[in-house]
């Protein structure tokens, strides 16, 4: 018996090896992981001035709770942190955060997982989170009815509706989830 010969199993185990860090779980499971993450922290905001914020995350908007006072300013420390915004706080359930939710957590179990099918649904899912945060964030600037502003009456209180930080940070991490699902189901082809 010539003991030169590699063995089966060690061919094999090469080969798995060659994949690198893109044929395992960890970069999709990962990345899902934080931009699931994320979605706690405060996704949107309504500026007055740069005086004071109200903010709200994508878990507050899908369960319908009331935006809150980020930043107190001189106007903040006058209404005590307090305040009336009745007229921003009519929140409902959106049902654009609760798909993006629903996705989002959806594409991190599959990505544990190991069969191919599974990664290209996981894939799929990523991509559908990120169009989800971006049709709540339209949905949010139309529904939210900011006064105009009147800057030819001399008023210099102004309003704005944007995203914080934290939602690029989302949208790239549940696209890269996606890409990296991609991988691994690229590298798996390339094996069997």
């Amino acid at each position: 018996m010539d003991t030169n010969q590699p063995s089966a199993s060690g061919v094999t185990g090469m080969l798995s090896r060659a994949t690198g860090v893109f044929g395992t779980r960890l970069p999709s499971a990962i990345t899902f992981a934080v931009g699931g993450l994320l979605l706690l922290l405060p996704f949107f905001e309504i500026n007055f001035t740069n005086v004071f914020a109200l903010q709200n995350s994508v878990v507050g908007i899908a369960a319908g709770n009331n935006w809150k006072l980020a930043e107190k300013g001189l106007i903040g420390d006058l209404l005590g942190g307090q305040g009336d915004f009745s007229q921003i706080n009519k929140n409902e359930p959106n049902i654009y955060a609760i798909i993006a939710l629903a996705f989002g957590s959806a594409a991190f179990i599959l990505s544990l997982l190991k069969s191919r099918q599974t990664q290209r649904v996981a894939m799929v899912l990523g991509i559908f989170t990120t169009a989800m945060l971006i049709g709540l964030w339209i949905d949010l600037r139309k529904t939210i009815n900011l006064p105009a502003n009147n800057s030819s009456q001399g008023n210099i209180f102004r309003i704005s509706f944007q995203p914080t930080p934290w939602f690029y940070v989302a949208v790239i991490a549940f696209l890269a989830g996606a890409f990296f699902c991609y991988k691994r189901i690229q590298l798996s082809g390339a094996i069997k």
